[in-house]
Order: C-alpha cells, then sequence, then structure tokens
C-alpha cells in the first residue's frame, strides 16, 4: 500500500468511526479496530501506547507505528497548537513531542 493509500485508507476508516467530530479522547476507540483491519491489508503495524506533551502536560494517547519507524496517528488533531499544525491524520516520522511509555 502506497502513502497515499494508506493516509486515504486510514482517513477513510476514521471518519467511518467519527464522522466529523474531532478525535479527542477516541484514539484507543479508533486505533484498536484500526490496527487489526490494517494487518488483515497487509500493512505491517503495531499499536503503541505513549504520551503526547500538550500545552507543557503529558497526555496519554495511542497511536500506530509502521515497520519502518514512521507513525500514523488517525486522531492526531487534537494536539494541534498555534505553533505546531496538525491533519486529522498524520503519517511521518514521530514527532518529538510524542514519546512510547512502554
Amino acid at each position: 500500500m502506497t502513502d497515499k493509500e494508506l493516509l486515504r485508507f486510514v482517513t477513510s476508516f476514521r471518519f467511518g468511526m467519527l464522522g466529523h467530530k474531532k478525535g479527542s479522547k477516541y484514539c484507543y476507540m479508533v486505533c484498536l479496530p484500526l490496527v487489526s483491519l490494517l494487518k488483515y491489508e497487509g500493512v505491517d503495524v503495531e499499536l503503541i501506547e505513549g504520551d503526547v506533551c500538550y500545552y507543557r502536560y503529558w497526555i496519554g494517547h495511542y497511536w500506530l507505528r509502521l515497520k519502518d519507524g514512521r507513525i500514523i496517528d488517525p486522531t492526531a488533531e487534537q494536539f494541534e497548537t498555534d505553533k505546531r499544525p496538525m491533519p486529522r491524520v498524520y503519517l511521518g516520522k514521530k514527532p518529538r513531542w510524542y514519546r512510547v511509555s512502554k
């Protein structure tokens, strides 16, 4: 699956789960079934439990990590600030304000 196809797939899945709602507090609800579905589609991915620094506070969060080390976060927009815009679905290198807790 290309990056473009992966983004489209995850964005469509997210919309099916949340509609137009913001992703706040829905990260686990979206990521848990998504990891299984992506694995079924042949994407090597794992569920990650971690924290995200948001306005100087560490908040528990879930996202997915691809085999190549990049992440896909289907609820990334909840961590947007004036200084760091985030899309609804983020695919790329793990941002420095994300940390793995285990």
